[in-house]
């Protein structure tokens, strides 16, 4: 890229060439290389670029703790796309910019956290290539009764962020919500400290992120029964998630996900015959390769892919695709939103949102990138507006 466009020639450095000391020159390495790394000799740098900066957030990092060291230099360039995916990240990513480690008096040159947001807001490069988003609607009148019952279930939860969470899981898919349920109905018949945080507002769930607090909900059903037997209130939820698992089962088994035909014919229709599909939970991405697989030649990605099979899909899914081919489809994780460019493809799909603006930015960021053959891209936003209110209208 470098000798491409600035004709600048540089050199890919690995964790062992790094132990070693670097000569003068250009000098590439990865994230992961600084990691793997058990002792870095420190290289006499003028000038440091970053590129997904965001990973740097993490002050306690060895990454951060290795470019820590250039502190002091004069030329410092980060490049993130979503560098403020976090109530810290931005700070901790100025305080290096800007020379001071110190985030304490680092934030005291600045006289509210939003001022330097805007001015950081201000930097950021318009985007090149146009996008015309498209909203994706719930039109089953089937589902959304379901999606409703659903949702009203989990209303009468105190704890708002497990709530939160349950619908979160339905707005990717009927199988992923099905799921949830049966592990629900499973860890609350083993585990009655499981149960007993379902049913407080404080609830102790190991999730932290502050789009989950919902002050709409704070009067529970279930709160204002506390004067009744406990254990005959929570078999009661307990029942009513089962009945409402059977529901969802019936309606999967006779009419399938909603998404599903809208999903195959942005597929057909897709320029160049490519499409790249987001999807957060792994029943989603398991009902999606079964539901497609048929019509369209179709790969996925996930962690569990190994980095020569990775390469592989992605020369694969590049290829050109002829008249008589299949239109090709991959299928992506939350996992692919970094570090995978598939510019040959301007139709992408987020089969579920994310809470995280971030997240979609990313995902986005996979079609739309500079070589990007076309002059637009078109992104499928999937929302039924009952589990993902909140997502919609944001």
């Amino acid at each position: 890229m470098l000798d491409e466009y600035f004709q600048i020639s540089s050199t890919i450095v690995n964790s062992v060439e790094l132990e070693g000391g670097l000569s003068p020159g250009v000098w590439i390495t990865s994230y992961s290389g600084i990691a793997r790394a058990t002792c870095i000799a420190k290289p006499k740098v003028k000038m440091l670029i970053m590129d997904e900066a965001h990973k740097l957030k993490d002050s306690k990092s060895k990454a951060y703790q290795f470019v820590g060291q250039f502190e002091s230099i004069a030329y410092k360039i980060m490049l993130s796309a979503t560098p403020d995916s976090g109530k810290n990240d931005l700070r901790i990513l100025l305080a290096f910019l800007y020379g001071e480690t110190d985030e304490g008096k680092y934030r005291d040159k600045f006289e509210n956290e939003s001022k330097y947001r805007t001015n950081t807001k201000k930097m950021y490069l318009r985007p090149a290539i146009k996008r015309e988003i498209k909203l994706e609607k719930l039109d089953s009148s089937e589902h959304k009764d379901v999606y409703r019952k659903y949702v009203e279930l989990f209303n009468k939860l105190p704890n708002r962020l497990f709530a939160s969470i349950a619908y979160k899981v339905l707005s990717s898919s009927l199988s992923a919500a099905i799921t949830f349920l049966e592990n629900v109905i499973e860890k609350s018949g083993s585990s009655s400290q499981y149960i007993d945080n379902l049913f407080k507002s404080d609830g102790e769930m190991d999730l932290d992120d502050e789009w989950f607090q919902d002050e709409q909900y704070e009067d529970s059903d279930y709160d204002g029964e506390q004067s009744h037997d406990v254990d005959l209130l929570r078999n009661r939820f307990l029942e009513e998630i089962a009945g409402l698992s059977d529901k969802m089962k019936n309606l999967l088994n006779s009419r399938g996900e909603w998404k599903y035909p809208h999903v195959k014919d942005i597929c057909h229709t897709a320029a160049n015959k490519k499409t790249v599909i987001f999807a957060t939970y792994k029943q989603s991405l398991y009902g999606l390769m079964e539901a497609l697989q048929d019509e369209f030649d179709i790969r996925d990605l996930s962690g569990e892919t190994d980095i020569h099979q990775r390469n592989n899909i992605v020369d694969w899914f590049k290829n050109n695709v002829t008249e008589q081919d299949k239109p090709k489809v991959i299928l992506l994780g939350n996992v692919g939103c970094e570090g995978l460019d598939f510019e040959t493809s301007s139709t992408l799909i987020n089969f579920d949102m994310d809470y995280n603006p971030t997240v979609i930015e990313q995902r986005i960021g996979r079609v739309d990138r500079l070589k990007q053959e076309r002059e637009s891209i078109t992104v499928h936003n999937f929302v039924d507006g009952i589990s993902d209110v909140r997502i919609y209208e944001y």
